[in-house]
C-alpha cells in the first residue's frame, strides 16, 4: 500500500513537471516564428515569469534544457551588463566569412547580426549560421530589438555584434547598448561615398556617425582582417 501510494505521488509529480516544463517551453519559446528574429523568437511574458533572458537566444531546442528561471532578483542581477567583447563594422557579413574570422578572434559564443533589413528577411540567414564556429550561436535581430533586450544578456554569454554601417553602431550606443570598441572592415563603394583605404568607403553621414562615437568615448580602430594593420582612424574623420 505504501509503496503503492509512493509511486502514485511520483507520478504526479513527473506530470506537473512536465506541464511546468511544457507551459515554459510554449510561453518563452513558441513554436513559430514571429517577427522575422528567429527560429523560437521569445515575447513577452510579463507576469507569467519575471524575465525573459536573452539566453532564450541560444537555448531554443525542443527539449528546452534551460528553463528561465523564477527569480526576480536573481534574474536583474544576471542582467547588469552585457558582455560585448567586440562590435564588428563590416558590410561582408551576409556571407558569413567576417562572422567566422572575427568569432576565433574575439572567443565569443554569441554572435548577433545588428541590421534591419537582414532581421526581416530569414532566407539571408543561411550562410553566417554555417559560417559559425560549433557552440557559437547565431542571432538576427533589428537595431530597435537589440536595444530592447541586451540588457537581459547573461553573465555566460559572450557576444560579438556585427553591424553594416557606423549610422547602426551609433544608433545602438545612443540606445543604451553598452559598446566599448568598434572595429571598422568593410564598407563597399558607391554613389556618394569616397574610398579612405582599399577596403573602406564612407560618405558625409558616415563621417559623422564616426565623430559621434568618437565623442562619445568609443574606441575606434579600422582593420580587414584580425591578422592585419590597422590604418589611421584620422582616416573616417576627414
Amino acid at each position: 500500500m505504501l509503496y503503492q501510494l509512493s509511486y502514485a505521488g511520483g507520478h504526479m509529480m513527473t506530470q506537473l513537471r512536465r506541464q511546468r516544463l511544457s507551459m515554459i517551453r510554449d510561453i518563452a519559446h513558441p513554436r513559430k516564428c514571429s517577427d522575422g528574429f528567429s527560429h523560437f523568437s521569445c515575447t513577452n511574458i510579463e507576469g507569467v515569469m519575471s524575465a525573459t533572458p536573452l539566453w532564450c537566444l541560444t537555448c531554443c531546442r525542443v527539449s528546452c534544457r534551460h528553463p528561465v528561471r523564477m527569480d526576480a532578483e536573481r534574474n536583474e542581477a544576471a542582467m547588469a551588463q552585457p558582455k560585448i567583447l567586440l562590435t564588428r563594422i563590416d558590410d561582408r557579413f551576409i556571407y558569413g566569412q567576417d562572422v567566422e574570422l572575427w568569432n576565433e578572434v574575439a572567443g565569443t559564443n554569441l554572435v548577433l547580426v545588428v541590421n534591419d533589413e537582414i532581421a526581416a528577411d530569414s532566407r539571408k540567414w543561411a550562410p553566417m549560421r554555417v559560417a559559425a564556429p560549433e557552440g557559437v550561436w547565431t542571432r538576427f535581430f533589428s537595431v530597435q530589438r537589440t536595444i530592447d533586450i541586451i540588457h537581459t544578456a547573461t553573465p555566460r554569454q559572450l557576444i560579438l555584434i556585427m553591424v553594416a554601417s557606423p549610422v547602426d553602431a551609433l544608433a545602438l550606443v545612443k540606445g543604451g547598448v553598452p559598446i566599448t570598441k568598434i572595429s571598422v572592415g568593410h564598407m563597399r563603394a558607391g554613389e556618394g561615398k569616397r574610398s579612405v583605404t582599399p577596403a573602406v568607403a564612407i560618405d558625409d553621414a558616415d563621417v559623422a556617425a564616426f565623430k559621434e562615437l568618437q565623442e562619445l568615448g568609443i574606441e575606434l580602430e579600422i582593420r580587414y582582417l584580425p591578422s592585419s594593420d590597422p590604418d589611421p582612424i584620422e582616416n573616417l574623420l576627414a
